[in-house]
């Protein structure tokens, strides 16, 4: 057993997890899923009979190895709670995911300070970089959050400034781009170690990037995680905005709103929450199965005191008005 575990070297331990992950998302036992996992189980044991020089390896690497493992064991598990139980605490899940954003994150720290030199210039570079792309792309969400915000209740761009939702979406759009150029930033950390080497003292004669070994516990396992992580949260978008939608309008919008020197509720809506957006002025936000619509609350002196008007885009315009020229296309060929 002990031969066995010391074979299972961290290449054949990462195929083997990859496995497991797909087996988890797969909705059935896939056949050559499993016979995958045989063969890494028979290559393990092959590998006990067989002598194999060990080839030595940094500590800085076995470090960065180990964070790869760890991360894997951890999408497994996400994968298992997500796919294959009936219990799917939403806590658990969030927890589980941005622990494996984060040690993704210290699998490329932990790579960077493998191979970079003395003087810590690719390590300078990196966080040269991350810091004014960070003013750019902040800049960047604030707006387009704005604006989305503005388009989607219907209401004026200024007034989106300072809004709870507003940093939702922004550190949302935040957190998507900064993901999306993580696959560039491995491909070029992983990929391109020439890039690597101009940042080396080329005095040594050290050869201190690894090789296939290497590649199959760290690089493989990192792609693997990044991409079916992407598909776990493409997937899962409308459920995290819609959830942190309705997270943050406990905090910006009421329960009730103020009309003709009182205030007021829908009855027949007993849940909406009312955003206010001038004196007399509301924006209805009425939960309707696992969506908000959004009206349009304008005071009146006539009862009810108020007026309702949905918010519609173009499109559902257009829509509206093809199903009435239908209707009555329908009508007239029915008195005929």
């Amino acid at each position: 057993m002990k031969k066995l575990s010391r074979s299972f070297t961290p290449g054949l331990a990462q195929s083997f997890l990859i496995c497991l992950t797909l087996l988890c998302w797969a909705e059935e036992n896939h056949p050559v899923i499993i016979f995958a996992l045989m063969f890494i189980v028979c290559v393990a044991i092959i590998r006990t009979k067989i002598p194999n020089k060990r080839t030595w390896l940094p500590r800085k690497f076995k470090q960065t190895q180990c964070i790869s493992l760890f991360s894997s064991t951890i999408f497994m598990f996400t994968c298992f709670i997500l796919f294959k139980t009936e219990y799917k605490e939403h806590l658990y899940t969030i927890i589980l995911t941005i622990a494996t954003i984060i040690s993704m994150v210290l699998i490329a720290r932990s790579h960077i300070t493998s191979i970079d030199n003395k003087e810590k210039t690719l390590s300078s570079y990196t966080k040269t970089i991350i810091k004014y792309t960070w003013i750019v792309i902040s800049l960047f969400s604030y707006n387009i959050s704005r604006a989305l915000i503005s388009i989607t209740f219907d209401i004026p761009f200024d007034s989106t400034n300072d809004r709870p939702i507003t940093f939702l979406f922004s550190f949302f759009c935040i957190f998507w781009i900064y993901y999306s150029l993580y696959y560039l930033f491995l491909f070029v950390i992983f990929y391109l170690p020439e890039f690597v080497n101009s940042s080396r003292n080329k005095k040594s004669k050290t050869k201190f990037y690894p090789g296939t070994g290497y590649h199959l516990s760290v690089i493989l396992p990192s792609f693997f995680i990044y991409i079916a992580l992407s598909n776990v949260l493409g997937i899962n978008i409308p459920n995290i905005l819609k959830t942190g939608t309705i997270f943050t309008l406990r905090y910006e919008a009421r329960d009730s709103f103020f009309c003709h020197n009182r205030y007021m509720f829908l009855t027949e809506h007993p849940d909406a929450r009312f955003m206010l957006i001038s004196e007399g002025s509301y924006r209805a936000l009425i939960p309707h199965k696992d969506d908000i619509n959004v009206f349009r609350l304008t005071c009146s002196d006539k009862e009810p005191f108020y007026s309702l008007n949905g918010v519609v885009d173009k499109d559902s315009l257009i829509l509206t008005a093809i199903k009435e020229r239908a209707n009555i296309l329908i009508n007239d060929l029915y008195l005929k």
